[in-house]
């Protein structure tokens, strides 16, 4: 006996009720035989994090939910995934595919080589900005603080962190960044404090991410964003320059602790 569980995206056309575009498309076929869970097909990228198979990580159908709204951007469909409460193996993803043929064009995991960073934001759909760059934000999970040359987590690990996305036609199937392809991590938010938020489940992920209107801003800081999760404290960051990681501060425009009881 074994329990198995696929995730499947369906076009519908809403005249007749019948699939369109060749759907359903499977994004994530998984079957746990009460000790191992393992991979039937679906969405994977290359890495060693939680519940790996062969240097690859697998989204898993029995553990990851789609909790965050669906977005349409510039015809392409973006899913974002979270998971059962805090049951693993589960990791952050955001996949797009193609509205009109319905094709996978991009894979994003934000922990590969690690675990959790799943995507709640309370179902708040991934936020977009008039250039097209998607913003989500994850939950507990590894952030790795070792830091490379251009100040990215040196293993692409990025649990509580805010995250900007653009699609990045540069990167396919066969050669992918750390992360996927199709989409890549262009600047990326990290509290100092992170390893005492995953310590404590404060997932910074809890709550969804606004983008204030260019005219609610000042001429210094043109494009801005709001976030706050579990602990209450509100961070007003940059889109232009989101403040990556510091261990000895947060590179932010302002925030504020104890603003709200927590997202």
């Amino acid at each position: 006996m074994y329990l198995k569980r696929k995730v499947r995206l369906h076009a519908i056309d809403i005249g007749s009720g019948a699939e369109k575009l060749g759907g359903p498309l499977t994004l994530a076929d998984t079957k746990f035989d009460g000790t191992n869970y393992t991979y039937v097909a679906g969405v994977s990228v290359a890495g060693d994090g939680a519940n790996s198979q062969n240097g690859r990580v697998t989204l898993d159908g029995l553990r990851n939910l789609q909790r965050a709204a669906l977005t349409l951007v510039d015809g392409t469909l973006y899913i974002a995934f979270g998971s059962h409460g805090d049951t693993g193996p589960a990791h952050g993803w955001v996949i797009g595919v193609d509205t009109q043929s319905l094709a996978i064009s991009a894979v994003l995991c934000t922990t590969p080589n690690a675990f959790y960073g799943t995507i709640w934001q309370t179902g708040d759909e991934i936020t977009s900005d008039a250039d097209g760059k998607l913003y989500v934000v994850t939950g507990n999970g590894t952030f790795d603080s070792q830091l490379n040359a251009d100040g990215r987590p040196i293993n692409g690990d990025y649990g509580d962190t805010v995250l900007k996305l653009a699609p990045d036609p540069t990167t396919g199937p066969g050669n992918p960044s750390i992360n996927g392809r199709g989409l890549k991590i262009a600047d990326y938010f990290t509290p100092s404090i992170q390893s005492q938020l995953d310590a404590h489940d404060l997932d910074l992920g809890s709550g969804g991410l606004m983008l204030l209107p260019d005219s609610a801003v000042s001429a210094a800081h043109p494009h801005l964003l709001l976030s706050v999760g579990k602990q209450g404290r509100l961070y007003l960051l940059d889109r232009d320059n989101l403040g990556g990681f510091n261990p000895n501060g947060n590179n932010v425009v302002q925030e504020l602790d104890g603003a709200v009881n927590g997202a």
